[in-house]
């Protein structure tokens, strides 16, 4: 937090970051550990989530709301960059059932992720 706070000192800032981290901070780190099957690169990528985060809300200074999506988003998109930067790829039967059964999943974590914070 220290180092957030020495790269913009506005206390407003630094307030409203406090309340996303504590709203949301663990969805973010449990869908990323989802996504990622536990892989130890996921605190780097919700540090940068978080970070992205920060970045929004100076740039924002109050005009948009940051939700629980955009989280979600965030986090997801810093998971596929992270796999295709390192040339991670799953195993994935082309078996459409399968294809559908990961997307269920997925789709049911996160509304659990969401009936959890209502």
């Amino acid at each position: 937090m220290r180092l957030l706070q020495q790269i913009s000192p506005d206390p407003q800032v630094q307030a409203e970051f406090d309340e996303l981290y504590r709203l949301h901070a663990d969805s973010v780190y449990q869908y990323l550990y989802f996504f990622l099957r536990g892989a130890e690169i996921c605190e780097d990528l919700f540090q940068e989530v978080f970070l992205k985060a920060y970045y929004q809300l100076q740039r924002n200074q109050g005009r948009r709301e940051i939700s629980k999506t955009w989280f979600i988003t965030v986090a997801k998109n810093a998971a596929l960059d992270w796999q295709k930067k390192n040339s991670v790829r799953r195993e994935i039967s082309h078996d459409p059932d399968y294809l559908d059964f990961f997307e269920d999943v997925e789709t049911d974590f996160i509304a659990q992720l969401e009936r959890k914070e209502l």
